[in-house]
């Protein structure tokens, strides 16, 4: 495995990969904080403590030792992750459909951006997201 300024590859990958979970996590219970009560709180609390404890076990698992394949399925699985909460918080409330679009595509830029695939891995990244964001939002219109 090559080794550059910052160490191994999947050194620099577990790297990224732990940072961008914890950010994850901490953006989505932070939006849990900020959220205004609403007859669905409850649905959405248990939603987003569900999404950032997976967010946050994938930070965990997150090892240089994992090697670049395993590290490159985590960072896959975060990204669903945070997809999939997002899509599902817009299936709980409806009402926030455009929100949560837009964080789709923040995920899916940040896949571009920090993990450590090619244009492969990153095509079907975006057409898994965008399939499910599709179907989706084709099921509350």
């Amino acid at each position: 495995m090559p080794e550059g300024p910052g160490g191994s590859l999947a050194t620099i990958y577990a790297r990224r990969l732990r940072i961008v979970a914890i950010v994850v996590a901490a953006l989505i219970l932070g939006r849990q904080l900020v959220s205004p009560a609403a007859p669905y709180a409850g649905s959405l609390l248990v939603l987003r403590l569900v999404t950032s404890a997976i967010a946050i076990a994938i930070g965990m698992l997150s090892s240089p030792f994992q090697g670049v394949g395993r590290l490159r399925i985590l960072g896959f699985v975060l990204g669903c992750d945070a997809s999939a909460s997002g899509l599902a918080a817009a299936v709980i409330a409806p009402m926030g459909l455009w929100e949560q679009s837009g964080i789709v595509v923040a995920v899916l830029l940040g896949g571009a951006v920090f993990m450590p695939w090619s244009w492969r891995w990153q095509a079907s990244f975006a057409v898994v997201n965008l399939i499910a964001t599709a179907l989706v939002t084709l099921w509350l219109r």
